[in-house]
């Protein structure tokens, strides 16, 4: 399991139903992106496309929207971090989902 930055503030997302094996880094970010009942509130600067535990791809949060249908839930738009990246791609981070849990979304030093 790898430790995550304390100084570093990430939503782990899990996007296990979205995920293929090979898919293009716009395909990533859009699995990744939206829409999911979150708190933008929590400061969240960093979000982590997770598969089956493990890192498959980090994105720069520049900001939030709401959902246009009224759901309740929200979308990032950023930026994909190849320094981040070279951080935690791959790393294992199951260990801060709650097992069992069912929300796909994780805060970490938030």
């Amino acid at each position: 399991m790898t430790k995550i930055d304390p100084a570093h503030r990430v939503a782990l997302i899990r996007i296990n139903k979205l995920y293929r094996l090979g898919m293009d880094g716009n395909s990533l970010y859009q699995a990744t992106r939206k829409w999911w009942v979150v708190d933008p509130e929590r400061g969240a600067e960093w979000a982590f496309a997770i598969y089956e535990g493990v890192v498959k791809g980090v994105f720069q949060i520049e900001g939030w929207e709401p959902d246009p249908d009224g759901s309740g839930r929200w979308a990032f738009h950023g930026e994909r971090s190849a320094e981040m990246e070279r951080t935690y791609f791959g790393a294992d981070v199951s260990d801060y989902f709650t097992r069992g849990a069912r929300n796909p979304v994780q805060y970490v030093n938030c």
